[in-house]
């Protein structure tokens, strides 16, 4: 896949994520069948870029979604805790605000309060591989809803941001994005610092929490809707 800058859409909205994240996400494509039914877990899987283990239930696409929202808006209020109202997070999050979307909202920020998240990065390969980085955290500190919303995010993002080791997402060209691993293999595909980037399609499966045990056929073809989704929308 070469890279290509998506076609500017108007009013672009700038969200991030640390770049480790891009590569090795607790985010997975989430049938609306497997949001609604999501007993607690420890999940535990690696890359060639480390590994993670998530404790809680399963987080989907759309909780990625809402946490782009919260770190936009911590970029905008240069603050790691910050009042915020249910219509700005819609506004940023492009979509109609309604009473249910503002409760799959609060259950997302709650979902990424009660989360727990223990990531190794690792640098080098074989036997010369270590440990680069290990953090345990929860995604987001708190939350706290009233009328409003209070949200604290973990120091962890705003270390991640203050630093510059972070990934720019357009969330105005994510929002357009109907498919959800179309949506991970953008997080991924913006991760990488190369212009042309080359993997296996089980490395890019992994990377994007596609269920690896499925017959290839079918993981392939969903792969390709992903991609071309993508070339379809000028990226």
């Amino acid at each position: 896949v070469t890279k290509q800058a998506p076609e500017a859409p108007v009013q672009q909205i700038f969200s991030f994520l640390p770049t480790k994240m891009t590569r090795i996400s607790p985010f997975f494509p989430l049938s609306r069948r497997e949001m609604k039914d999501r007993p607690l877990e420890k999940l535990t899987w690696e890359s060639s870029w480390g590994r993670v283990a998530v404790t809680g239930e399963r987080l989907s696409i759309y909780d990625e979604s809402v946490l782009l929202a919260i770190l936009a808006l911590m970029r905008k209020k240069q603050a790691g805790t910050f009042q915020t109202s249910r219509y700005e997070i819609c506004q940023i999050m492009n979509v109609k605000p309604a009473r249910d979307t503002y409760n799959a909202i609060w259950e997302a920020l709650k979902r990424l309060t009660k989360t727990g998240i223990d990531l190794e990065v690792w640098e080098g390969k074989g036997k010369s591989r270590k440990a680069k980085m290990e953090m345990t955290t929860t995604i987001l500190s708190g939350a706290i809803h009233t009328e409003n919303f209070q949200v604290t995010v973990n120091p962890y993002f705003f270390e991640m941001y203050a630093e510059g080791f972070l990934t720019n997402l357009d969330l105005k060209f994510r929002a357009s994005l109907t498919g959800d691993i179309t949506k991970a293999l953008y997080r991924f595909y913006e991760g990488q610092r190369e212009t042309t980037y080359q993997c296996h399609l089980l490395t890019l499966s992994k990377a994007v929490n596609l269920n690896i045990e499925m017959e290839t056929f079918r993981l392939r073809s969903r792969v390709r809707t992903g991609l071309r989704e993508l070339r379809k929308k000028g990226y």
